[in-house]
């Protein structure tokens, strides 16, 4: 709800409320929506990506402050926000920004949000996501912590259609700074970029698109955050880099590419269905010294760690079919860098070619788009689970990486049709 000129002005307050997710625990797996919530190392379901996901906030907008140019807003909102396959947290935040317009469409800002955030997640989301697998630290991660950046922000909006641009150009630019003097727990330096442009050629669109960003932890994090580790460069997995998906290298998942890590029933690897090969004992978990290669890829769940640096490409040719049928054909490439679980920092990257048909909707462009994976193995670090003397599990990282091929033990039309990555989004990649 907006409401215009509030008290006179052309102030403007807006208030909003969503709420997303919805019926996924009855929807899971069921004829087209699929099943992509991601499982935990015993195979199950992670029921907190099915839960419903919402937001509640109000944003004052004063317009005119010192110079017809310059505005000033205020905010305030909480959430339960959910990054699929990454992040659940929830938590409510208070906002204020200055923005001056150096041209039409062209803004500049000054942002500064405080965040009291908490993390929803069992202990092999903390692993995975965080780096930090024992018991006590996980404890200290699961309290609220104060997420706050000082972000400076550039946008210049001079494409001619938000949904399905033809000509012109977008361009966005964000530097945050997070540290104590912003009152926040999580500390770093991040600064993200992206730029599109739309080249007309006749009825046809040739759409180009760049997208980078690097974000380098501090190391008083940890101390802040109130856990002892090794390695202090914690971060947030919401502030790491993810490629992959729709919007992203469309021959990958979301957020598959890039450095990555294995989830393994233990049953697994110490009941393997191959009876000729020798199982992993009890003993052979509980220190590490498993070799996770004696079971089959299809038995493990990869997992996205994300990256400290990420960038990509792409170039699509749009052109129209009939009235409301467009086609398209993209190429896409990318690359993402950055820590794997306990090992040094590696990368994931890919080039896709692809194509795709748009249907023109009131709603937008709905689109569907068919990448090609390039294929490869993988050397992958391991997680499992043990259950300890005090009758709980306990994560363990194995010391031997597994050689991870998705294709492994397919038929020639089975790898052929895994190479496929099929994406539905409304509008436009970019």
């Amino acid at each position: 709800h907006t409401r215009y000129n509030w008290f006179g002005g052309a102030r403007r307050l807006d208030v909003r409320g969503a709420a997303g997710n919805l019926f996924g625990k009855q929807l899971y797996g069921k004829s087209i929506f699929g099943s992509s919530v991601p499982e935990g190392v015993d195979g199950e379901v992670d029921n907190r990506f099915l839960s419903p996901t919402w937001e509640v906030g109000a944003t004052l907008n004063e317009p005119f402050v010192l110079n017809a140019r310059a505005s000033l807003s205020f905010g305030l909102s909480t959430h339960r926000r959910s990054v699929p396959g990454i992040v659940i947290d929830r938590g409510y935040s208070a906002n204020t920004a200055f923005t001056w317009r150096f041209a039409n469409h062209i803004d500049g800002s000054v942002i500064y949000q405080y965040e009291r955030n908490r993390v929803e997640a069992g202990d092999l989301y903390f692993c995975i996501n965080f780096g930090v697998c024992a018991l006590n630290t996980i404890g200290a991660l699961r309290s609220a912590h104060s997420l706050s950046p000082l972000t400076l922000r550039g946008f210049a909006e001079r494409a001619d259609d938000p949904l399905a641009p033809t000509r012109g150009y977008n361009a966005l630019i964000e530097l945050e700074h997070s540290s104590a003097i912003t009152a926040s727990d999580f500390r770093y330096n991040r600064l993200a970029a992206e730029f599109s442009k739309y080249l007309p050629r006749g009825r046809s669109v040739i759409a180009l698109h760049v997208r980078g960003g690097i974000v380098r932890p501090s190391e008083s994090s940890a101390g802040a955050i109130g856990i002892n580790v090794a390695d202090n460069s914690i971060l947030h997995p919401r502030k790491r880099f993810y490629g992959g998906g729709a919007r992203s290298v469309r021959g990958f998942g979301e957020n598959q590419l890039g450095p990555r890590v294995l989830t393994i029933d233990p049953l697994k690897l110490t009941s393997p269905s191959d009876s000729s090969i020798t199982p992993c004992t009890i003993a052979d978990l509980e220190d590490g010294t498993c070799d996770p290669n004696i079971a089959a890829s299809t038995d493990f769940v990869p997992r996205p760690l994300g990256g400290n640096a990420l960038l990509e490409g792409s170039i699509e040719y749009r052109l129209p079919l009939t009235q409301n049928m467009k086609a398209a054909f993209f190429v896409d490439a990318g690359t993402v860098r950055g820590k794997r679980l306990n090992q040094p920092p590696g990368s994931g990257s890919g080039i896709t070619p692809g194509f795709g048909i748009r249907y023109s909707s009131p709603i937008g462009p709905v689109r569907l788009d068919l990448g090609i994976r390039p294929g490869g193995n993988e050397e992958l670090p391991v997680v499992t689970q043990v259950h300890d003397s005090a009758n709980t599990f306990r994560l363990v990282q194995l010391k031997t990486a597994k050689k991870y091929d998705p294709f492994e033990g397919s038929g020639f039309l089975h790898k052929l049709t895994s190479r496929l990555q099929l994406h539905l989004a409304i509008g436009e990649a970019w």
